[in-house]
Parts: structure tokens; sequence; C-alpha cells
């Protein structure tokens, strides 16, 4: 089963519509066609195995299969806070994230950053998010979610049991922390 193309969709039926980026990926780049096997995945932790039974000129349907529990996924749920990076270091932050088991993810912008952000670039990140969790076997692809600031990213990581933020300055972080 490793061997099938993953293929991520919103919610999952016993017939399922795939649009989209995975529509174009499986039908123009990889060239599937009725019959073929996929893994449907809905961020569920589930691996769907499915059969394509049409394919339309937006769209393919998948008649699922066998629904089989993913266990590749971390028992630890950890979160990640990151500063926005320049250029598309923060695309690889988020892939080696995904790939290392993270659960959660957000980027802020620092006032010492000369990177910005919009909303092009949140999308971008999160298509990195889900194809970082296709490529290695995740059923669940990790949302990508933006604080506007510092402050805005330790409120994200305040009530979260794992999370990652690093930081020069240990001491006035931990002091922050436990307010």
């Amino acid at each position: 089963m490793s061997g099938l193309r993953r293929f991520f969709v919103d919610s999952i039926s016993d017939f399922t519509e795939v649009t989209g980026d995975e529509y174009s990926h499986a039908v123009n780049t990889l060239r599937f066609s009725v019959g073929d096997d996929i893994i449907l995945c809905d961020n569920s932790g589930y691996d769907y195995i499915s059969e394509i039974t049409e394919i339309r000129k937006k769209s393919f349907v998948a008649r699922v299969k066998d629904k089989i529990y993913n266990d590749t996924e971390s028992k630890t749920e950890v979160s990640l806070v990151c500063g926005y990076l320049k250029g598309d270091k923060t695309e690889y932050v988020v892939q080696k994230a995904v790939e290392l088991g993270v659960h959660e993810i957000a980027v802020f912008l620092s006032e010492y950053s000369s990177a910005y952000m919009n909303e092009n670039k949140l999308s971008r990140l999160n298509k990195v998010s889900v194809e970082a969790a296709k490529q290695c076997g995740r059923s669940i692809a990790p949302k990508v979610v933006y604080c506007p600031d510092f402050t805005s990213a330790l409120e994200f990581g305040k009530n979260r049991k794992n999370c990652l933020l690093f930081y020069e300055n240990i001491t006035i972080m931990s002091h922050i922390l436990t307010k």
C-alpha cells in the first residue's frame, strides 16, 4: 500500500469528488485513469484506499474501498512557532517540521524581520505542508496559521502542551510564558 499516491480532500464519503490542485496533479501530471487506486486523506488520521471510478473535466470521483488507521502520526502533539523568514526559508522550515511530525505550525512577523506576509504566502505555506505530508506518508497535513506579531505568537503557544519557540534569551521567554 505504500506505493499508492496520497491526495488530501476536505471530507470523505463513499464516493468522493476530488477537485482543484489535487485533481490536476492526479489527472494531468500523474496521468491517473479510471481503475487506478489511490489513498485519500481528510486530516482525520485515517487513510482511505480508493479507486478512481470517473474522471470529469475538472474533477474525478473515487470510491472508498477500505479505511485504515495511519499509525505514522506522532503520539505527542507538538506545535511550532516560527518567525517568518526571508525568501523560501520559511517553506523549508514548514516542510521539515511536517516531516518530523509537528502537529501545527504558526508563523509570525517580528519587528526585526524585513520579510512580509500576505494571504498568498500563507496559502503557499499550507500547500508546502500538504506536499510534505504526502511525501512522508502522513494522513494529517498540519495547518499553518499566521500570527501578526510576537505577542499573538506567544498567545498561540500558551495553552499548548508541547510548543517549540526558539529564542536566544530564554530566561526572558520563560518569565513571559509562566505569567
